[in-house]
């Protein structure tokens, strides 16, 4: 594992992620069930594009300019790590983006815990939290949609 010392959003964040895949789009390679996502090519053909961009020195930019939704996110995020970090009496320790060794894929993950652990961090609207907390009672487990991007973390 190698922790690049980067700020999530900057230029050098961008450059690390191009053509590889990141936790955050890993949905779009499996499902939170297991099997091959419908937008597996569609997301292939974005990282080749990436990767070919980065290799000429192209800006690369992923599109993606965010939302409220992401807005709301990030405003939380520090609220919700501090939260976690006194309710569950650990620290944590923020990263720029974490690639495996040889750089096949990466994560912008919210922060680690200890040399084992992860936090990801969903700051959702009260409508969409709420039908996460029905499932989960439901069925005892997180709704499986969640589960692609903090497997690939």
């Amino acid at each position: 594992m190698i922790i690049h010392d980067c700020i999530q959003g900057s230029d050098e964040w961008h450059k690390l992620r191009a053509g590889i895949p990141t936790s955050s789009e890993f949905s779009s390679l499996i499902t939170g069930e297991g099997k091959p996502s419908t937008s597996l090519k569609k997301y292939a053909s974005k990282l080749a594009a990436e990767k070919y961009l980065d290799s000429i020195g192209s800006k690369i930019s992923d599109g993606f300019q965010g939302n409220a939704y992401t807005e709301r996110g990030h405003e939380l995020e520090e609220l919700s790590r501090v939260d976690y970090c006194f309710s569950r009496q650990v620290e944590v320790q923020e990263v720029g983006f974490i690639t495996d060794e040889l750089m096949r894929y990466g994560t912008s993950t919210d922060g680690l815990i200890g040399d084992d652990g992860l936090v990801e961090f969903k700051n959702n609207i009260a409508t969409v939290f709420f039908d996460a907390l029905v499932y989960f009672k439901k069925n005892g487990k997180t709704e499986p949609k969640y589960k692609p991007q903090v497997m690939a973390s």
